[in-house]
């Protein structure tokens, strides 16, 4: 079975007799990762733990073109002592961001 041209979407079965070809969505929406996104206003360092963890998560199933778009989702999220952590600062990436809520 070849791969799908969409890097979204996977063949999962291929039926040569009547062509029809079922395929299963194996990264996230942009409005399903929006909604997953987390917000945190500090805390605890476990709090701070399981907010990144679940942003690394939603990171890794989306597809690199709204990569941004939940970034600055992530970033809207913020409140609290965690926005005054960086409301002075600019971010552009996702390993950045976390490694300065990190500290």
């Amino acid at each position: 079975m070849s791969e799908s041209p969409n890097p979204c979407w996977e063949i999962i079965r291929y039926n040569p007799q009547n062509l029809r070809i079922t395929m299963a969505a194996v990264t996230l929406s942009l409005e399903s990762a929006i909604r997953m996104v987390p917000s945190f206003n500090g805390g605890t360092e476990a709090d701070l733990a399981a907010c990144i963890t679940k942003c690394d998560h939603i990171l890794s199933i989306v597809a690199a073109t709204i990569k941004p778009m939940i970034f600055e989702t992530i970033l809207a999220q913020l409140g609290g002592d965690a926005f005054n952590a960086v409301r002075y600062r600019e971010f552009r990436e996702w390993d950045v961001l976390k490694q300065h809520l990190r500290v």
